[in-house]
């Protein structure tokens, strides 16, 4: 198995154990943290959808399959939170979900890709 394939697996492995974590960043967490850019939390909210954007883009690139997120060059960090927090804000019944889960919701709402 090959680097990038390894890292892949990894991710998506560490993604499909979160929920079984006690303490998981959850979407109502999320929504806490993102909501509110005046709070002390929005500097977390940034890195935590940084750290997220870089992963799914890495694991697409490197899963094989058909990538499902394309987001444009030239989207700033800004219109991914908003993009994110309207995504939580619209979907009450889904925010006890994973956090990445949440996110990666939103980016394929917002960005899918045209192939």
């Amino acid at each position: 198995m090959g680097t990038r394939a390894a890292i892949a697996v990894a991710m998506m492995t560490a993604f499909q154990t979160t929920s079984a974590m006690a303490g998981y960043m959850d979407g109502n967490k999320l929504l806490d943290q993102c909501g509110n850019r005046s709070s002390g939390n929005y500097m977390s909210c940034i890195g935590y959808l940084m750290g997220l954007s870089d992963a799914i883009d890495m694991t697409q690139d490197a899963g094989g399959a058909r990538k499902q997120i394309c987001i444009p060059v030239g989207v700033t960090t800004g219109q991914l939170l908003d993009i994110v927090v309207d995504h939580l804000k619209k979907n009450p019944a889904d925010r006890h979900r994973e956090a990445a889960f949440q996110v990666w919701a939103a980016y394929r709402s917002a960005f899918p890709c045209r192939q």
